[in-house]
């Protein structure tokens, strides 16, 4: 991510909040995402 939000990027602080968690979901299996114990 290079936005940092700065004024007048145009971009919101729930961007960066979707982008951290579509990262992590990518970091990790889909059952530690969701919070499930793996098999």
């Amino acid at each position: 991510m290079t936005d940092k939000n700065e004024p007048g990027s145009g971009s919101s602080p729930a961007d960066d909040w979707a982008d951290a968690l579509a990262e992590q979901s990518r970091a990790n299996p889909p059952t530690q995402a969701d919070g499930l114990k793996p098999a």
